[in-house]
């Protein structure tokens, strides 16, 4: 079966002018943080398993920000979050949250807001500003305002 990409063009017309526009779901980046990710064999991957001790934010966010495939960026992520000497934070999830909105997997970024509440990490006003813009950027007007008014939720006023 090929795949096509619908443009305005592939609209379909229906009585007095009304359109249904077809839509066409990308299929959004699955994961769970908790899980064991299968990753492939990577030496800094295995550097990270025999030595959990060193692995600080700056070398989580240096990876994160030098990564250009989000879903390497985002089993790194879930990776370094199953490492016990490792916690992640408000940095490493701004910068997870960027990259899945430039992507525009709201989903994800929806899911990762979601998590740092339940374990309690610091959202920042920045994370919220860039879930917004993530949200216009894709065209989901309404979605951003939803985040706004979600802002009470994790203590922000």
């Amino acid at each position: 079966m090929e795949k096509y990409s619908l443009g305005f063009a592939d609209m379909m017309y229906l009585k007095e002018g009304c359109s249904l526009l077809l839509k066409v779901h990308k299929p959004s980046i699955p994961f769970v943080l908790n899980a064991s990710p299968i990753l492939g064999v990577n030496q800094e991957n295995d550097e990270i398993r025999k030595n959990p001790r060193t692995l600080k934010e700056s070398d989580v966010l240096k990876r994160l920000r030098g990564e250009r495939d989000t879903y390497l960026a985002l089993e790194y992520f879930k990776h370094v979050a199953n490492v016990e000497s490792f916690k992640h934070t408000t940095l490493t999830y701004q910068m997870m949250i960027e990259k899945l909105g430039q992507k525009h997997e709201m989903d994800g970024v929806q899911y990762l807001l979601q998590q740092m509440k339940l374990e309690g990490v610091n959202c920042s006003e920045g994370i919220f500003i860039s879930v917004m813009d993530s949200y216009r950027r894709a065209g989901a007007a309404e979605q951003a305002l939803k985040t706004f008014y979600r802002i009470q939720d994790f203590g922000f006023k």
